[in-house]
């Protein structure tokens, strides 16, 4: 990969699983009739690209003002309080972030392998 990657294995699968979605789970605002979205044990790998500028890449952070300081005092003690705000937007490419990332589903992600008579090797190009 030359260097061009950075290798991130998120282990919190309890916290990407989706669930399932019933009929009216949220009532009022939802109207799913689906099951399962995607099954707990799907394993997969999530390929992204940055490029050598700050705008090749496929979604991007827009600050657009950095951060205001905003000096006050507390209504119930009267003690000096600060207050920090920012505003950004956080926006995909204009060619599309589906330029820059790729989801790869495996079997066996988490799990070595012993190189042998099963394993096929991509002839490099």
């Amino acid at each position: 990969l030359g260097g061009r990657f950075n290798v991130y294995r998120d282990t919190r699968t309890d916290a990407q699983y989706i669930g399932d979605v019933q009929k009216g789970a949220v009532p009022g605002k939802l109207d799913a009739d689906a099951g399962v979205v995607r099954p707990r044990n799907t394993e997969y790998a999530l390929i992204g690209y940055k490029g050598p500028e700050f705008y090749d890449t496929g979604i991007i952070y827009c600050p657009y003002i950095p951060i205001m300081v905003q000096r006050t005092i507390g209504p119930n003690d009267f003690s000096p309080r600060v207050g920090l705000l920012t505003r950004y937007g956080v926006v995909d490419n204009i060619f599309g972030a589906a330029l820059y990332y790729h989801l790869i589903v495996v079997h066996g992600l988490g799990e070595g392998f012993t190189p042998g008579l099963t394993t096929k090797y991509l002839p490099y190009t």
